[in-house]
């Protein structure tokens, strides 16, 4: 955070503590367990491919039936990771971008009360450049908390895109309805429930 002056009182109170690299860091991570994801799921198919061309029967059949449909859970598992990847990657995007107009909010005050002082010391009254100066942070305190608020929203309508922060409530291949896929093949991670932005 920046440590003008006046920092603490203009965005100390709406200043992300959330390290934005750590979504990009978790939206890696993410990506590459889709991607361990889908390759699990051409190993099923494979196994079962091969398994059918070798032998066959009703107990062959139902083989590979099982193992298509653990290869259609890893899928449906490795598109739920994508979607947490994207949207931690633009929550990073997001708070990069809130940082960067507190600052900008925070350092037009500051010049803003420079001048207002310098005025003081030229012989400007002081009680009526106190007061100026207090606008001025009242001012900058309210653009910043907007933009948080803005920012948070934004982060928020992120979140419910991908069913997260609501129960897990989301649409897509994660089913129509939000239900979770309940059988799932073993060595598989279940992806968190929500997210905490800020």
């Amino acid at each position: 955070m920046p440590q003008r002056q006046f920092s603490a009182t203009i965005i100390g109170g709406v200043w992300p503590l959330t390290d934005p690299q750590n979504f990009q860091s978790a939206a890696d991570a993410q990506h590459a367990k889709g991607v361990d994801l889908l390759s699990n799921a051409d190993s099923c198919r494979e196994a079962g491919s091969q398994v059918a061309a070798e032998q066959s029967g009703h107990m062959i059949d139902g083989f590979v039936h099982k193992v298509n449909q653990y290869a259609s859970t890893y899928t449906e598992q490795a598109d739920r990771y994508f979607t947490f990847a994207r949207v931690c990657e633009e929550c990073a995007r997001l708070v990069y971008g809130l940082r960067e107009d507190l600052d900008q909010i925070d350092a037009e005050a500051h010049e803003a009360i420079q001048k207002v002082m310098d005025a003081i010391q030229r012989g400007f009254p002081a009680a009526i450049g106190g007061a100026q100066i207090m606008e001025i942070i009242a001012a900058a305190r309210a653009a910043a908390a907007a933009k948080s608020a803005e920012v948070t929203s934004a982060i928020s309508a992120k979140a419910a895109e991908a069913g997260l922060g609501s129960g897990g409530q989301g649409q897509g291949r994660w089913g129509k309805n939000g239900s979770r896929i309940r059988s799932r093949p073993e060595g598989t991670a279940t992806a968190p429930s929500s997210l905490a932005p800020l």
